[in-house]
């Protein structure tokens, strides 16, 4: 079976770790390499945009590459 060899774009700090998926609270806390804490503290003052999901919260790696910059 031959193997498919893929080519990949230039990424952004959060998409590196975890391309085109949605990222969990702890996932994005290590990203950023901020506590879990702060990071809610970021999101209630709307410093970073979440995505809910039910009464899950998940973050896109998008969204963290605008917050860093």
């Amino acid at each position: 079976m031959a193997h498919a060899t893929h080519t990949q774009k230039p990424q952004g700090a959060a998409e590196a770790l975890v391309s085109n998926k949605l990222l969990t609270t702890k996932q994005t806390a290590s990203v950023l390499q901020i506590g879990v804490r702060t990071l809610q503290e970021r999101v209630a003052a709307r410093e970073i945009a979440v995505v809910k999901i039910g009464k899950s919260t998940r973050f896109d790696p998008s969204d963290l590459d605008a917050f860093i910059q």
